[in-house]
């Protein structure tokens, strides 16, 4: 059906509330919250206060009728930028494990495995253009910064998997009927075709990386 317009205006307006507060993030890297002094002393108010704003950002994007993961996953954008949840990062890393092993059992979920079968040859030529696009893409840009061709193509490499936050823009396409489901089902073949083959991809030009590749991936 056809979303009405004030569904529409909402939607509009929290994506640019969602692109104006990541580009802020962005800018300043780091933030500080309300009641900052108060959180830093207290650890357990920071780990409920991380949950609340991650149930917060959730509920005001599925308001705007967005994806409910867009808006937790701009939120764990804000307690990585700010500096009274660092202690969230620095004891949680075993929960952390945790959530990406779940993250990524869930996504093996998603996959129709049928239709993968079904449709091999076209998913394999996508996988193969995301891996050459980006890997140009990040490699030229690498070079504009100085680095040399070696380098550059290296890092690409490293670089040209598909990112996990296309899911969050899949399953947002999927709602908003933007995607069908065979593009929904296409999209996810090609992102987890590009995790899964990601490792050979980065093998394969291993060779070309220069002696400066390490330095440059670490700054």
């Amino acid at each position: 059906s056809t979303p009405s317009a004030s569904l529409l205006a909402l939607q509009v307006v929290g994506s640019i509330g969602v692109v104006l507060l990541v580009a802020t993030l962005v800018r300043k890297k780091t933030i500080r919250l309300p009641f900052g002094e108060l959180l830093r002393s207290d650890h357990e108010l920071q780990l409920f206060g991380a949950l609340l704003l991650c149930f917060l950002f959730a509920w005001l994007t599925g308001v705007c009728g967005l994806s409910t993961a867009l808006g937790a996953f701009v939120a764990g954008l804000v307690v990585a930028s700010a500096k009274e949840t660092e202690w969230i990062h620095r004891n949680l890393e075993p929960y952390r494990v945790l959530f990406v092993a779940t993250f990524f059992a869930s996504v093996g979920m998603l996959v129709d495995i049928s239709f993968l079968l079904d449709n091999w040859l076209p998913v394999t030529a996508l996988v193969l253009l995301a891996f050459f696009t980006n890997t140009l893409i990040n490699a030229s840009t690498m070079k504009a910064l100085g680095r040399s061709w070696r380098t550059s193509i290296y890092i690409g490499a490293l670089l040209s998997q598909v990112g996990e936050f296309s899911f969050v823009l899949a399953a947002v396409g999927k709602e908003l009927g933007i995607m069908t489901e065979f593009g929904y089902q296409m999209v996810l073949g090609v992102i987890v075709g590009t995790l899964v083959l990601g490792p050979a991809w980065i093998g394969v030009l291993r060779p070309l990386r220069g002696p400066s590749a390490r330095v440059a991936v670490e700054s």
